[in-house]
């Protein structure tokens, strides 16, 4: 910090071209160099400090590491709910309306695989009987069937495909509540992650 020289009533003194902020706990060191002579001035000025013990600091969690180059932030741990992308999801239906005969061989949680019989249908138009196979592989997530009744458009089963990415939506946000709601794609290999699921994120 340079200084300048002024008066006041008489009295010389020099005045910094700079502002020490607060707290003012610092080693000082006052450099001067007047009629050819330098003159030297060091002194510790620890204002606001304090001194812990080695075993108080362990305590209380405070480390002492060597600064160097690095990239600071801060990480949060929120949670969140664990939806299917729309890609994930497959309601398999009757190809004609009619009832539903047996068997009726899955049920909600069962695992399932591509081209496995799910359940066979008279037709009520041709009262001819006619499979109904599944056309994916994955978990029974909803039955709405049962034998003897009468199938319609509805869907007989929708199956969830485990083993797909989860999210895939875009970021929203509540701007009265002035929170952020953030979807992101998560691999679920494995199929260990469900619908409705609370999941700790790191952000």
């Amino acid at each position: 910090m340079k200084s300048t020289p002024s008066r006041l009533s008489e009295k010389d003194y020099l005045t910094g071209q700079g502002v020490v902020e607060e707290p003012h706990s610092f080693d000082v060191e006052v450099v001067a160099v007047e009629g050819g002579k330098r003159h030297v001035w060091r002194y510790a000025s620890p204002e606001g400090r304090t001194r812990i013990t080695a075993d108080a600091a362990k305590a209380g969690g405070i480390e002492i590491e060597t600064v160097g180059p690095a990239t600071i932030g801060e990480a949060r741990e929120l949670y969140g709910t664990v939806q299917l992308a729309t890609t994930a999801r497959s309601e398999i239906r009757g190809q004609f309306p009619g009832r539903i005969v047996l068997p009726v061989t899955k049920q909600v949680g069962d695992t399932v695989k591509r081209g496995q019989l799910l359940a066979r249908i008279e037709s009520s138009e041709s009262l001819q009987v006619y499979p109904v196979y599944s056309t994916v592989s994955g978990v029974v997530a909803e039955r709405n069937g049962n034998p003897g009744d009468v199938t319609f458009d509805r869907a007989l089963y929708v199956i969830t495909i485990a083993a797909a990415r989860l999210g895939q939506y875009l970021p929203d946000g509540n701007a009265e509540a002035g929170t952020a709601l953030v979807r992101a794609s998560v691999p679920n290999r494995g199929g260990r992650l469900r619908p409705g699921m609370a999941l700790p994120v790191a952000a």
